[in-house]
């Protein structure tokens, strides 16, 4: 869906806007079609919080879209819908399309979803995945929430076949099993909340209790964090994947109930470090 996004609107020396670090897939892409791409960094003095104010001061009309994965990618934190409104808002004054990735969408309520604006703003887009929360990455499900005068342009340049019959029949039944969703919220704030202590050399940048990813940053900028929790045998993204994080940080998806005892160890090891 989001590579679709990208030919439908996008040629050779137009500009993206958007946040650092994020989904670095989709910049890659980006990129690909020779495009500019704006990356605005979240600070970490700020602990790596997004700021409406310095996504709207890099906004110019040269922008085409305006790209964010909304709860963000890598630090599980959830933007205000409130935030959100203001982008909109400021971008369809420049004739901007905003897309917004929900990719882990599942984790949030569904009052904070992006997608109770749609019939509000004409210039907002929501991509949505059946990988994360509903775990079902081997469906190769999702779908686009799109203003419907683009869906005749969208079906200029895709086919029917996109999902299977069976990824199909499948999605449109697990979509509808709401109570999944709140136990699963529920579930990773229990298991989240079990990482936030007074680290010695570990942070955890801000971050939303429900949503199953955080990033997770030693204070040495040495230290390879990925290989020091593969050493400990806990599979972690590196920071390295990403734009304005480096070795010493990385995503860290939240664990089974059985399995936070060994990530906890090992986090206290890799603290003393």
């Amino acid at each position: 869906g989001l590579y679709l996004l990208n030919r439908l609107f996008l040629e050779r020396g137009d500009s993206v806007l958007g946040i650092v670090p994020q989904f670095s897939e989709y910049v890659t892409d980006v990129r690909m079609y020779g495009t500019n791409v704006t990356g605005v960094p979240l600070k970490k003095e700020n602990n790596y919080r997004f700021s409406v104010e310095d996504l709207l001061a890099a906004l110019t009309p040269d922008h085409k879209l305006i790209y964010i994965d909304n709860p963000n990618n890598p630090t599980g934190q959830a933007i205000p819908l409130s935030d959100i409104e203001t982008i909109l808002a400021a971008a369809n004054k420049n004739g901007t399309a905003v897309i917004i990735d929900e990719a882990y969408g599942e984790y949030i309520p569904k009052k904070n979803s992006t997608v109770s604006l749609l019939d509000k703003y004409e210039n907002l887009i929501v991509a949505r995945t059946f990988s994360k929360g509903f775990g079902l990455a081997g469906l190769r499900a999702g779908y686009l929430l799109i203003p419907e005068c683009l869906a005749p342009y969208i079906a200029n340049i895709t086919n029917p076949y996109c999902m299977t019959e069976f990824a199909r029949s499948v999605a449109s039944k697990t979509i509808l099993d709401e109570s999944f969703l709140e136990i699963l919220q529920s579930k990773t704030a229990e298991m989240k909340k079990q990482m936030y202590r007074p680290w010695k050399n570990l942070s955890i940048a801000h971050t939303c209790d429900t949503v199953s990813i955080s990033m997770i940053t030693h204070q040495n900028p040495e230290i390879d964090l990925a290989a020091e929790f593969a050493k400990r045998r806990i599979l972690v993204i590196s920071g390295n994947d990403f734009e304005n994080i480096g070795q010493n940080s990385v995503r860290l998806r939240v664990p089974e109930e059985k399995d936070m005892p060994a990530v906890l160890k090992a986090m206290e090891e890799i603290d003393q470090l």
